[in-house]
């Protein structure tokens, strides 16, 4: 410091006595109390700033490359998804000391991935937005009380947008209607049918019936610990190659999820996603959904080599490849394929369940398959029939269609009585084969000719139909006759039986109680003509006994009593020969 030794104001100053290292220490104090610098770990910087000032509905920037990975088992996985900008850690600010102001300033933000640390619910719903591609949804309501719109996962990052964008895509499902819970734990089968319910899997595990459940989850000695309504989207896991089982079979559904497992299990789901639209499609040449496209889309686009698409059968067996021609470069993503429901030959596939795999390859020759995809080829099938078809004027009719394929209605078509609907035996659309069935009753006074009866089935966005016949005939008639009649013990007598066309079967009760069957014979006339036989016992005894004849149509029933007479010896018929 300076100070005047002398009076004169306008007398030189000159150095006091040297400065000690308290007034130096003094001093400096004062200065930093003057001009405060910022401290360690309080600094903003650029980034900081821009997360800070994200809107909720704006993607965030990437984080930087995470440093405490590095060696550990889901290094990998976690790479490639960070390559995507699909991650998220804690990051941390660095600081750095500056000689010529005497002070910390910042120099940029570590990032921590935490591998071990349990994820939350909140960190999942972020993760798997970004990892399908969601656009985050700034709703201007909250749809949960936990979940403002302010709300930070990683203590800086807006985490709201992504929350409701999880909840509205279906990615997660709320804790309650009113609470996301989004420090709430995760446990291993959540993720699971999280992801099932991602890749658009829901259908195919929603089609699973119990037995395929319990075939699919049986290998593992705590399948029974799942949760009921989570054991559909396991089971389509398990089958898919989702989720494989730990060493001692067992997939510890209740275990709490670690971070690394998040990057393992999206890793796995999100490298190549197959999808095909529409799906189911069904190639029968009516014009609606005769062919279906093949989308494939892969974090790995900048770093391709090749890829190849299959479609096999349920064991496995390729029967239709799509691989790049010669034209499109092997470097790029698959482009969408269109399929029209044939195989290798150009013939057409049978309908059922089929399954899309895809493998691509980097340019380091790394090979990676995608989680396969079900794709159902439907038929939109429909048979129907009416029981009987020929009835008389009164009688029950029943109409019975079978469909296959996803039909969500069937209904016949009526003379003179408007629309039926028909009663599925399984509730649609939860049944790939259905079967349909209704009842009506002619009308008494419905005159005799043929009607005709359309059933039609509905699917989604087309519908089939099927023209059937009903005869209506004239009532039930029946008349009988016994030939000869009178008759000797030990003769033959013919039972004959004349009934309207609409009989379906007569039947005869015999002296003794025997019962017969009549058959058919070729028609006499406008009406049917019935025959059997009869044979009189030897030693019958001289007398009157009854024949009841008994005819059929639907649920009309005719009967008539006939009586047959049995005499003791033959008459004896006298010959007269005129002679000359």
């Amino acid at each position: 410091m300076l100070r005047r030794l002398s009076s004169d104001p306008w007398a030189r100053p000159r150095l006091a006595a040297p400065i000690s290292r308290a007034t130096l220490l003094v001093a400096l104090c004062l200065a930093l109390l003057a001009f405060p610098c910022p401290q360690p770990g309080r600094a903003p910087s650029a980034a900081g700033t821009a997360r800070a000032a994200t809107p909720p509905g704006q993607p965030l920037p990437p984080d930087p490359w995470y440093g405490d990975v590095e060696g550990h088992w889901c290094c990998p996985y976690l790479r490639v998804l960070w390559e995507e900008g699909a991650t998220d850690g804690y990051l941390e600010e660095k600081q750095r000391w500056n000689p010529r102001r005497h002070c910390w300033e910042p120099a940029g933000w570590e990032a921590a991935y935490c591998p071990e640390q349990k994820v939350t619910r909140g960190q999942l719903a972020m993760a798997l937005v970004k990892a399908f591609r969601l656009k985050p949804y700034d709703r201007p309501r909250p749809s949960f009380s936990d979940v403002p719109r302010d709300y930070r996962e990683y203590a800086i990052k807006p985490a709201y947008a992504y929350i409701e964008a999880a909840c509205r895509g279906l990615l997660l499902a709320p804790a309650s209607p009113t609470r996301f819970e989004p420090r709430g734990a995760v446990e291993r089968q959540e993720a699971v049918g999280a992801l099932v319910e991602s890749l658009g899997l829901a259908a195919f595990a929603a089609s699973l019936d119990p037995v395929e459940i319990r075939d699919s989850l049986s290998r593992f000695r705590d399948w029974r610990g799942v949760r009921p309504a989570l054991l559909p989207a396991l089971a389509a896991a398990t089958r898919l190659g989702i989720v494989e089982g730990y060493p001692d079979r067992t997939l510890r559904p209740q275990r709490l999820l670690k971070r690394s497992e998040v990057a393992a299990l999206l890793y796995r789901s999100c490298l190549l996603v197959l999808d095909a639209r529409p799906n189911p499609f069904s190639p029968d040449g009516d014009g609606v959904e005769d062919s279906t496209t093949v989308l494939a889309t892969t974090l790995r686009n900048r770093n391709l080599s090749g890829w190849s698409i299959r479609v096999t059968d349920l064991r496995g067996r390729v029967l239709k490849t799509f691989s790049p021609d010669r034209k499109s470069s092997r470097s790029e993503a698959p482009p969408p394929l269109p399929w029209d429901g044939s195989g290798e030959d150009g013939r057409p596939l049978a309908p059922g369940l089929y399954y899309l795999r895809g493998t691509v390859r980097d340019r380091s020759g790394r090979e990676f398959d995608a989680i396969p995809r079900p794709v159902w080829l439907n038929e939109h099938r429909l048979t129907a029939r009416l029981d009987p078809p020929l009835a008389t004027p009164g009688a029950w009719i029943k109409v019975a269609a079978e469909t296959r394929g996803t039909a969500l209605v069937v209904w016949a078509h009526l003379p003179r009585q408007g629309v039926v609907a028909l009663s599925a035996a399984e509730p649609p659309p939860s049944s790939y084969a259905n079967t349909w069935e209704g009842r009506f009753r002619l009308e008494p006074e419905a005159a005799p000719g043929p009607y005709p009866v359309t059933v039609e089935a509905r699917f989604p966005d087309t519908s089939r139909t099927v023209d059937l016949r009903l005869e209506v005939l004239v009532p039930l008639s029946l008349s009988g006759e016994l030939v000869p009649n009178p008759a000797c013990p030990a003769q033959e007598v013919a039972v004959l039986a004349r009934t309207s066309p609409s009989a379906e079967a007569v039947e005869a009760l015999l002296p003794g109680g025997r019962e017969a069957r009549l058959e058919r014979q070729p028609p006499d006339g406008g009406e049917t003509l019935w025959k059997t036989t009869y044979r009189v016992p030897p030693d019958e005894a001289p007398g009157s006994y009854p024949v009841r004849l008994r005819a059929r149509a639907g649920s009309q029933t005719r009967e008539v009593e006939l009586s047959l007479m049995v005499e003791a010896e033959p008459r004896a018929w006298l010959n007269f020969i005129l002679t000359d």
